[in-house]
């Protein structure tokens, strides 16, 4: 291994703006992308704390594509990336405190 240099040092800070965005606006504009509306929003809120003990990540997503697959979007994706975005815009446009297990 070689010595790196403290500019060179990859922190945490900048790794979780490359994964979600730089401000507030750049991590929540996935909400607009994937745009569930406040009824489905609720759907999805209420999964999450009925399975809060036993919550999967996979889980959620999983729901998300259910309910875009069911209003009428049968090509609707995500990328993990996407997902990931998501789940943390989600859970901060909510104030939800729920974490969900990587099942």
């Amino acid at each position: 291994m070689f010595p790196l240099d403290h500019d060179s040092c990859l922190c945490r800070q900048v790794l979780f703006d490359s994964l979600l965005g730089e401000t507030d606006e750049d991590r929540l504009s996935i909400l607009t992308k994937v745009d569930l509306g406040l009824e489905r929003e609720a759907e999805v809120i209420t999964f999450c704390r009925d399975n809060e003990e036993q919550l999967s990540y996979r889980a959620v997503i999983n729901l998300v594509r259910e309910l875009k697959t069911r209003s009428g979007e049968s090509d609707f994706t995500l990328s993990r990336l996407e997902a990931y975005r998501w789940w943390y815009a989600f859970r901060k446009k909510h104030d939800l405190k729920i974490t969900a297990k990587k099942k």
